[in-house]
């Protein structure tokens, strides 16, 4: 046998003295870390759009007759943005705003006045809690309802108008999906109780007794929203 043979079979019986110790060591070491994962998708900012059935009960002064509520529910719709962020365990936080545009609202017909809502805005926080994809949360902030009212005033019965703007505090709870990174749907319900304003309906048979307090006691939304959500606060 030739020197070269000698030295491939003394390579060949060392390989395999140290193969056994090396597989061992090799086998106690720890598994490599997971790669770097991104912040949760829900660090980011959103705008979308909302649908909903907004009630509202409201009470006016004076009153000719016996019965001084004017309630109603209209359809509304409108936009909505604002931005969250999630905490490294499934804690939520976030500031939205919204714009919601409504229509014919209430109806008084003993004393034959009316109240249009013209639209509703609001800036609330929210804080929630995540279930996998699923936000369940909490809101509160203040709110604005711009309306106007109307009615036939007087003796002759001449129809008058006046708007004003309604400010008072909203709350309300709700759950939102997130269907991927991006598009996200939620369900939520509001309340909101506004301030007294005064309507000056007065014609020159009807004054002053036609300027009308009205109450807006109580607002109900019933409500559902798409969102686009893109980017990252933190990224």
């Amino acid at each position: 046998m030739s020197k070269f043979s000698y030295r491939l079979a003394a390579a060949a019986f060392v390989a395999m003295l140290l193969g056994g110790p090396l597989s061992v060591l090799a086998a106690d070491l720890p598994p490599p870390p997971p790669p770097p994962q991104l912040r949760n998708d829900w660090t980011q900012l959103y705008i979308g759009g909302t649908v909903g059935i907004g009630c509202f009960q409201m009470i006016y002064i004076p009153s000719i007759g016996p019965d001084p509520e004017l309630n109603g529910c209209n359809v509304m719709g409108g936009v909505l943005g604002g931005w969250t962020y999630q905490f490294n365990n499934n804690l939520v936080i976030g500031g939205e705003g919204d714009f919601m545009w409504g229509g014919s609202t209430a109806h008084n017909v003993l004393d034959a006045v009316s109240y249009r809502a013209d639209d509703f805005r609001s800036l609330r926080g929210r804080i929630g809690w995540l279930d996998g994809d699923t936000l369940f949360y909490a809101t509160g902030g203040v709110g604005w309802v711009s309306g106007t009212m109307s009615g036939l005033v007087g003796p002759s019965s001449i129809y008058a108008k006046d708007s004003d703007i309604h400010t008072g505090w909203v709350v309300g709870a709700g759950i939102e999906h997130a269907f991927t990174p991006s598009l996200h749907a939620r369900l939520e319900y509001l309340y909101g109780t506004f301030n007294k304003r005064k309507y000056d309906l007065s014609v020159s048979t009807c004054t002053p007794t036609c300027i009308v307090g009205l109450k807006m006691k109580d607002l109900h939304l019933v409500r559902a929203a798409v969102t686009w959500n893109f980017g990252s606060l933190l990224w």
